[in-house]
């Protein structure tokens, strides 16, 4: 149990659950367990709850040396269950603000080496109010990262990653408000969590009640920053949305049984050998500081160079590209859901820009949504594609655009699949081509092919 109040811990200690547990004030809980099964019996489980704004008289469980008039004013049987039979921290930093506390766990540091000094939301937006004859300081306000080159970050390995590093299963579940939208410190998955469970960097809830959608309209659409994405499944069902995290937070439990299983692995003779090129023998010989200077982070998305595909002149632009393709990639226009060329669309193959040919988005990150345009859950690397903040038709979205082109693609929302980072990649038809994976070699994206399902 974390008192973000007043800097009291509580850690449990599993012996029957497989997972470690964080939860937040909507009830949210984050998991993580060994996921090796040989280091099931020699590593704990782990179970961590965090909760907002939680006064450390605020239960029967006394976090001082002795109870308190207010602490008998409190029946909290299960908070003195887990400290029975885990490990409490009484002396621990935190502060009376959700997001330094929140960062200040998962780095460890404390908020003067973070900076992040109040609540964390919009990008490049501080939440400080004005007061005349006051000078604020130029604090964090975009929360923390462990990638990316976002201005007012700070960049820090979270204990969760160690956790993973360390053969740990991880799952996150409700509350984040780690970083701002449209930074990598707003995606729980970016932390080190296997799973997410509607963590995004809203620090807060739309609603929660599941007859009001826990903030969308009927169609999906978010109401505010603050809905809650991810349980859809509950719409309407009377359902609490604590109640609807806590089944979210058992699935994933149960689900992750299955690491516990001995793992098989068949072996048989090497069958073919082939003598690597030059340059690659004795490498460390070569390089001594070993491979160090090579981003790993690197090698789950493909390197696609910019170079190769120039945005023409508007004047080729408009002989190429049909007008509706033009009208929606360079006047910002949109297509009709359910009408459009892609939006029902699986084959194998890479979507790539119509203006330029740049690669966007792969066939294995396609999914369908019900919005009645195609839908991705990240772009085929990171570097193809730039953000912009839409508040057209008195909403606010972000814009996607391509990195080359600066075509309009369409918006990007968090209510994508949970387990795959829980974005939803909203793309025109009308801004991407298809390139069928038995075509790609032929028109020049054979490099693409180990990144196709």
């Amino acid at each position: 149990m974390i008192d973000t109040t007043m800097n009291n811990y509580t850690l449990y200690n599993s012996k029957h659950s497989s997972t470690l547990l964080v939860t937040t004030s909507i009830a949210a809980l984050g998991i993580s367990f060994p996921a090796k099964a040989q280091q099931v019996n020699t590593q704990p489980n782990i179970i961590l709850f965090m909760v907002d704004d939680m006064g450390w008289q605020d239960t029967s469980l006394p976090f001082a040396d002795s109870i308190t008039a207010n602490n008998r004013k409190y029946d909290t049987p299960n908070m003195e269950r887990l400290a029975s039979e885990g490990m409490m921290f009484t002396d621990a930093y935190a502060t009376p603000i959700s997001s330094p506390s929140r960062c200040s766990l998962m780095t460890g540091m404390n908020m003067a080496r973070h900076r992040v000094t109040n609540w964390t939301l919009h990008r490049d937006k501080m939440t400080d109010g004005k007061r005349d004859g006051v000078t604020l300081p130029d604090w964090n306000y975009n929360g923390i990262a462990q990638s990316g080159n976002v201005a007012h970050t700070t960049k820090a390995i979270s204990f969760v990653q160690l956790l993973k590093n360390a053969g740990y299963h991880t799952i996150h579940c409700g509350k984040a408000h780690w970083g701002a939208i449209d930074t990598p410190g707003e995606n729980p998955c970016h932390f080190g969590f296997d799973i997410n469970i509607t963590g995004t960097a809203a620090g807060g809830l739309a609603t929660y009640l599941s007859e009001r959608n826990y903030g969308f309209t009927k169609d999906g659409k978010p109401t505010s920053p603050f809905a809650i994405p991810g349980l859809e499944r509950y719409w309407g069902t009377g359902i609490f949305a604590t109640e609807a995290l806590t089944q979210e937070a058992i699935a994933s439990l149960e689900k992750a049984k299955k690491y516990d299983q001995p793992l098989a692995v068949e072996k048989e003779p090497l069958k073919n050998f082939v003598v690597a090129e030059d340059y690659h023998q004795d490498y460390l010989k070569k390089n001594p500081n070993g491979y160090c200077h090579i981003n790993v982070n690197q090698a789950a998305y493909p390197v696609i160079d910019a170079s190769k595909y120039p945005k023409p002149s508007d004047e080729e632009l408009k002989k190429t590209l049909s007008p509706e393709e033009y009208a929606v990639t360079q006047k910002n226009q949109t297509e009709r859901a359910f009408s459009n060329r892609y939006w029902d669309k699986f084959e194998s193959g890479i979507y790539v820009d119509v203006a330029t040919g740049e690669p966007l988005f792969s066939s294995k990150d396609k999914f369908e949504s019900g919005c009645g345009w195609p839908s991705f859950t990240q772009p085929i690397s990171p570097d193809v594609a730039t953000y912009k903040e839409d508040k057209s038709y008195n909403m606010t979205r972000m814009e996607v655009r391509s990195r080359v082109g600066d075509s309009h693609l369409g918006h990007v929302f968090t209510d994508g699949p949970q387990d795959k980072g829980g974005l939803r990649y909203c793309i025109n038809s009308l801004s991407i081509r298809f390139i069928p994976k038995d075509q790609m070699e032929e028109k020049g994206y054979a490099y693409l092919l180990d990144y196709v399902d």
